[in-house]
C-alpha cells in the first residue's frame, strides 16, 4: 500500500480497488490503507521505480522481437505491433489498409470516434477533467491515397447520418409550415432538433444553434478538401471560427448577442471535433 499510493495519487478508493487481499477482510484492508495514506507520498519509492523499469525493459524486449530487423522502418514496425492492442472499432478500421496509410486512417477516425464517446472524461494528474476534443488534418499530394481515410470515416459516419436525416426532415417540415402560415397566424414552435454532423461551410449563427440543441453532445465535421474550409471562412468570419476551434479543445464558452431576430444569439459550451483532408498547398494557406 505504501509503495502503490504514489502512483495512485494517494487515493484510498483506488487502492481499495487494486490491492491484493491476501485473505484479509475489507475492514482490515481499509485500516491498512488508511494508515498508509496518512501522509502525502514524497515521490515514487525506489522499489516501485525498480519494478516499473523492469516492466518497461521487458515490454521493449518483447516488442523488439516482433519488429522487423530493418531499422529504417522501425517506427512503422513498432506501430504495426501496437495495432494488435487497439480497441474494437479502431482495429477493424485498419483491416486491409496499406501499412503506410494505417496511421493517417487512424488519425482520421479518432475525432469521430471521440465524438461518439462524448460522455467519456479523462482525469489529468492535476485533477482537472477533460472531454475528448480531437481534430485532425491529413495532408498529402493529389492522388496520394487520402481517399482511404475518407472510406474509413464514411463507415463511422453512418449512424450519425441516419439520425441526422430524421432530424433534418423535421426541421425542413417546420420551415415549410413557418413559410406557409398566414400573416396573423402564430409561428410553429421550433422543434430544436439534434443534428451532430455539420458541414464545414456552416455559418457561425447556424453552428451556435446546433450547439444550443446538442444537449451536451459533440458535433462533428468531415471535409474532403481543406481548401473548401479556407475559402468559406472568409475575412469576416474566419476569426470567429478560429476561436470556436480553439475553444472546443477544452469545451470553453462561446457565444454572440444580436438584436436581430434573424440571427442566433446565446452562449454555449463548444464541443466540436473535425477531420480534414488536404494538400500541402492548402495547409500552407
Amino acid at each position: 500500500a505504501v509503495n502503490l499510493r504514489a502512483i495512485c495519487d494517494n487515493r484510498k478508493e483506488v487502492l481499495m480497488a487494486i490491492m491484493p487481499r491476501f485473505g484479509l477482510s475489507e475492514t482490515e484492508l481499509k485500516s491498512i490503507i488508511d494508515s498508509a495514506c496518512k501522509e502525502n507520498p514524497k515521490g515514487i519509492s525506489k522499489m516501485m521505480t525498480s519494478i516499473i523499469d523492469d516492466l518497461t525493459s521487458t515490454i521493449c524486449r518483447s516488442g523488439d522481437e516482433e519488429v522487423d530487423g530493418d531499422s529504417s522502418n522501425s517506427q512503422s514496425s513498432l506501430f504495426n505491433v501496437r495495432l494488435k492492442k487497439l480497441p474494437i472499432g479502431l482495429r477493424e478500421s485498419l483491416i486491409g489498409v496499406p501499412k503506410n496509410m494505417q496511421m493517417p486512417v487512424l488519425c482520421s477516425v479518432l475525432p469521430i470516434a471521440a465524438a461518439y464517446a462524448d460522455q467519456v472524461e479523462v482525469e489529468y494528474c492535476d485533477g482537472q477533467r477533460q472531454r475528448l476534443g480531437l481534430m485532425s488534418i491529413i495532408r498529402g499530394e493529389q492522388a496520394s491515397g487520402k481517399n482511404v481515410c475518407k472510406n474509413a470515416v464514411d463507415v463511422w459516419k453512418r449512424q450519425f447520418e441516419e439520425e441526422d436525416a430524421i432530424a433534418r426532415q423535421r426541421e425542413e417540415q417546420w420551415k415549410e409550415r413557418k413559410k406557409a402560415r398566414k400573416a396573423n397566424e402564430k409561428a410553429p414552435d421550433d422543434p430544436k432538433v439534434l443534428i451532430r454532423m455539420v458541414p464545414v461551410t456552416v455559418s457561425c449563427s447556424t453552428l451556435l444553434k446546433r450547439f444550443k440543441n446538442a444537449c451536451g453532445h459533440t458535433l462533428y465535421s468531415f471535409g474532403e478538401e481543406l481548401d473548401t474550409l479556407r475559402k468559406t471562412n472568409g475575412a469576416g468570419s474566419w476569426s470567429s471560427k478560429y476561436d470556436i476551434y480553439r475553444l472546443s479543445f477544452d469545451r470553453g464558452e462561446w457565444g454572440q448577442d444580436y438584436n436581430s431576430d434573424q440571427a442566433e444569439s446565446g452562449v454555449v459550451r463548444v464541443a466540436y471535433n473535425w477531420t480534414m483532408l488536404g494538400t500541402y498547398g492548402a495547409m500552407r494557406k
